[in-house]
């Protein structure tokens, strides 16, 4: 009885073992694909940036083509 019990046991702690480990290679493809959304994520946000600063200069560049031009009405009217 006692080789039944510890026999048990033994399974038990097998399946114990089984079970964690499946569990920390769930949490490793979780690991994984949280990393891999993250780089996509900075790359995404490195892309916006760029546009973004690309766009601003666009406006600045407008924005000062503006002013010049109304600078060169008022001097007409003048």
């Amino acid at each position: 009885m006692t080789e039944t019990n510890g026999s048990g046991k033994l399974d038990v702690l097998i399946d114990q073992v089984g079970r964690l480990t499946e569990g920390m290679t769930d949490i490793k493809q979780l690991v994984e694909r949280v990393a891999h959304t993250t780089e996509q994520q900075e790359q995404n946000i490195s892309r916006l940036t760029t546009l973004f600063e690309q766009q601003s200069q666009r406006q600045a560049e407008t924005t000062d083509r503006l002013v010049r031009i109304v600078e060169s009405l008022l001097e007409q009217r003048s």
